[in-house]
């Protein structure tokens, strides 16, 4: 049985090819999350949701435990804007509290 060289070239060079595609893809990737990293201090994105309101109705010692919370988040490497998000508050209120309470 004769073996085609050429076939079996082309399928080597169209696998190496696509392996090189993929590592450059991969490398554009991480590029871009690393840029997104460094403009805010996470590559996690959150999808923008309606106007968060101050939540009226928590007593002082529950606000004060979200501005904790918020900042152990911090602490974690999130950016104070996306811990807000993830406590259900404004970043702007989370520094008036901040700066109010603590």
């Amino acid at each position: 049985m004769e073996v085609n060289d050429d076939l079996l070239n082309n399928d080597r060079r169209s696998q190496q090819r696509f392996v090189e595609w993929a590592f450059d893809k991969i490398n554009e990737e991480m590029k871009k999350i690393k840029a997104l990293e460094d403009e805010f201090g996470t590559a996690e994105y959150l999808v923008p949701s309606e106007k968060k309101k101050a939540p009226v109705h928590l007593t002082k010692k529950e606000k004060i435990e979200t501005v904790h919370k918020i900042d152990k988040l911090r602490a974690e490497g999130y950016s104070y804007k996306i811990a807000s998000n993830l406590c259900d508050i404004a970043p702007s209120t989370y520094t008036k509290w901040k700066r109010k309470l603590t």
